[in-house]
């Protein structure tokens, strides 16, 4: 929605900001043959949960009318399922 273009913007320069530290941890980490498969799944995880986390707190700035409460509930169950959803896909579990 339009009028949730700002919280959005917030939230994803939120996200990138989140996983700097951590994706620079999974770049050592992945140059190295032995370790680089649990990097993967390491980073894979921490992604899912940054995202899940990061969401839900800008979910909950969306305000208290009905509308705004519903598409609050649609977002969160879109976000979580595609979540769930990517994580399978990337790493089978």
């Amino acid at each position: 929605m339009v009028r949730f273009r700002t919280l959005r913007d917030r939230m994803l320069a939120t996200f990138w900001q989140r996983l700097a530290d951590d994706f620079r941890q999974f770049v050592r980490a992945a140059a190295d043959p032995f370790t680089r498969d649990d990097a993967n799944v390491t980073w894979i995880n921490r992604v899912i949960a940054v995202g899940e986390q990061t969401f839900n707190q800008a979910a909950e700035q969306v305000g208290n009318r009905a509308d705004a409460l519903r598409a609050r509930v649609l977002a969160q169950d879109a976000c979580w399922g595609r979540l769930r959803a990517k994580r399978k896909e990337w790493i089978g579990e």
